[in-house]
């Protein structure tokens, strides 16, 4: 027990801190400190390791809209993309209250899609379920993030945003987005979250056969420019529109992620770096927190373990 736990502060909590807005934060999966849920995610985790099921989950991911701009390569909607809504403003505020008084989440992620596509139905949950304790972030490409949108957002109770940045030279990123517009949409969305003191996160999917460490540390450097608080690396899976087409990591491109994971992590000479969040080292370890304590609301309404499963259960 005591070597579980030991491992799993090694890998899962990081030493660094931020603080944003009067709050600090340590991890994506965790609301900052004070938080009125913390107490029930540190319950979480510790039944988690003593690997009782509790029936709750601390981050929910729902997918509000079918509807994007985007033409992204690695798009694990790609299947939904853009067909009619099928569930209405109404439908996701049900759907969403019934499961904030079931589950109790620590926090919402709102998704798509691209999720500012239906701004005032995120403003709407966020003012409703914010003053419940939720913490509420969106996940965007940062096309339609205005100044305007975002003032209202916060005030509502918005805690941060995660902005997808595949690459650090805007042309890779562009072609990799299908649009000529999206790293700079990107960059502006970061720039006004920092302005507006929002705790702020860059999501890579890096790609297969070049992972490097040349090209890992340039990303973070370009990262600390950004003054974010956290990097997301997100692996790619064989989903979506990359279905059948073998598209996950090779393990020495795995190897290199982990190394600078660890490194960037734990070494004090990179403190003034962006804390990263690597969801597939620790899956590789410990298993996939899908349906323990992640769980994904799809475009349909379905309930799956995350945005890779299919189902409750974890497909792994």
């Amino acid at each position: 027990m005591k070597e579980d736990i030991a491992q799993r502060r090694s890998v899962l909590y990081p030493i660094k801190l931020k603080k944003v807005d009067g709050r600090v934060y340590w991890n994506l999966n965790i609301p900052g400190y004070p938080a009125k849920r913390l107490p029930s995610v540190i319950k979480n985790e510790i039944n988690s390791i003593l690997s009782l099921k509790t029936g709750t989950v601390n981050t929910l991911i729902f997918a509000l809209t079918k509807k994007c701009g985007l033409n992204c390569a690695h798009c694990f909607e790609w299947n939904e993309i853009n067909k009619k809504e099928a569930l209405s403003d109404s439908d996701v505020q049900l759907i969403l209250r019934k499961y904030i008084t079931d589950a109790s989440p620590s926090q919402v992620l709102l998704s798509g899609g691209e999720p500012f596509n239906r701004y005032n139905l995120m403003l709407q949950l966020i003012a409703e379920h914010s003053q419940k304790g939720v913490d509420f972030w969106i996940i965007s490409s940062g096309k339609g993030a205005t100044l305007e949108r975002l003032v209202h957002l916060k005030k509502q109770g918005l805690i941060g945003l995660i902005i997808s940045i595949d690459h650090y030279l805007p042309a890779f990123h562009n072609q990799f987005r299908g649009s000529y517009r999206s790293f700079a949409e990107a960059l502006e969305a970061i720039r006004l979250a920092r302005q507006l003191n929002l705790v702020t996160t860059v999501s890579v999917c890096p790609q297969k056969g070049k992972v490097t460490e040349e090209f890992v540390q340039k990303y973070l450097e370009f990262a600390k420019s950004l003054r974010v608080q956290f990097v997301q690396i997100i692996e790619p899976r064989n989903k979506g529109r990359y279905d059948k087409k073998d598209m996950e990591l090779t393990t020495e491109d795995q190897q290199v992620l982990e190394s600078v994971y660890q490194l960037y992590n734990s070494d004090s000479s990179y403190d003034d770096f962006p804390i990263i969040q690597y969801p597939d080292f620790n899956r590789r370890r410990f298993g996939c927190l899908g349906g323990i304590s992640l769980a994904y609301l799809d475009t349909n309404g379905k309930l799956n373990a995350c945005p890779f499963c299919e189902g409750i259960e974890c497909c792994e």
